[in-house]
């Protein structure tokens, strides 16, 4: 009875590792804020890399946004960019 539960266990685990994987192609995607040198174009750079936008801050010309690491690099580059921070 020992060694079923153990080969069902096992069956189980590999199922759920390969179906894992099949997610492991999409980029995975971090959230970072996004402070800029001008507060009018704080939505605009995110919003042309596709990153999502998580929350506009009223007090900081900045956002959160959920980026993957191309978008975080493209984002680093931008002129109107003050800094992202993790």
């Amino acid at each position: 009875m020992n060694i079923r539960y153990t080969l069902r266990m096992m069956v189980l685990l590999i199922l759920l590792c390969g179906s894992s994987s099949l997610h492991a192609g999409s980029s995975p995607t971090s959230r970072y804020i996004v402070v800029y040198k001008n507060p009018r174009l704080k939505d605009t750079a995110v919003q042309r890399r596709a990153g999502k936008v998580r929350h506009s801050y009223k007090l900081i010309p900045g956002l959160a946004a959920d980026l993957d690491a191309s978008e975080l690099a493209q984002l680093k580059k931008d002129p109107s960019v003050a800094y992202v921070e993790p």
